[in-house]
């Protein structure tokens, strides 16, 4: 069984992901970051990308949805507000028009 981990910020932003909280929670077979630093990160539905996914196997479908979640909960995520760069025209016409 596997959980996609999505993107929850409403505006696109840069992603800089972390992995950490790879402890270990039994049940998880493999935690597979998908996003790359500088990433435009575009939340669903509009984006079309996961940041990542989340491996677990188990005897009950129970223990298996709980060591995703308990997984899931431990990771970090830091997204970083996208930065918009001027152009050379509109760093002029700003510096024109105020």
């Amino acid at each position: 069984m596997r959980m996609a981990c999505s993107c929850s910020k409403s505006p696109p932003a840069r992603s800089a992901v972390s992995a950490r909280g790879r402890c270990a929670v039994a049940g998880i077979e493999e935690i597979h970051i998908t996003a790359k630093p500088d990433q435009l990160l575009v939340p669903l539905p509009e984006g079309a990308s996961y940041l990542g996914f989340i491996f677990a196997r188990g005897e009950r479908t129970g223990q298996v949805e709980q060591a995703l979640r308990a997984a899931h909960a431990r990771l970090v995520f830091t997204i970083d507000p996208e930065v918009p760069v001027l152009t050379a025209g509109q760093i002029h016409y700003n510096l024109l028009h105020g």
